[in-house]
């Protein structure tokens, strides 16, 4: 009888166990739980979009920890897109009033 393995599927915080199997040497693995979902914040909702792993889950040959991904739902709508624009344009003049009063302060 063969070695067998840990495989634990984590959250994308890396802490939150989702599952966890042992799994005999050279058999492939497969997530039996329900699909990650991660809460949306600020107005930006997420999907999942996968696991990140640095084993081979074909063929489990060592312990392994595989983490959820997620990524921006791209289904946004326009009021959620402008918000975030809207944002980003108020975080670069506020980098730019920094400079100019680092500056003045220097002279």
């Amino acid at each position: 009888m063969g070695k067998k393995f840990t495989v634990i599927f984590y959250d994308e915080d890396r802490k939150t166990i989702l599952e966890q199997q042992e799994i005999q040497e050279g058999m492939e693995v497969k997530y039996k739980g329900k699909l990650p979902e991660k809460p949306a914040e600020n107005g930006i909702s997420y999907r999942f979009v996968g696991w990140e792993t640095e084993g081979n889950l074909d063929k489990v040959i060592k312990d392994i920890e595989v983490f959820a991904k997620y990524q921006i739902d791209s289904k946004m709508n326009k009021e959620q897109t402008d918000s975030m624009q809207d944002l980003a344009e108020q975080n670069a003049e506020s980098a730019n009033l920094n400079e100019v009063m680092e500056a003045r302060a220097k002279s």
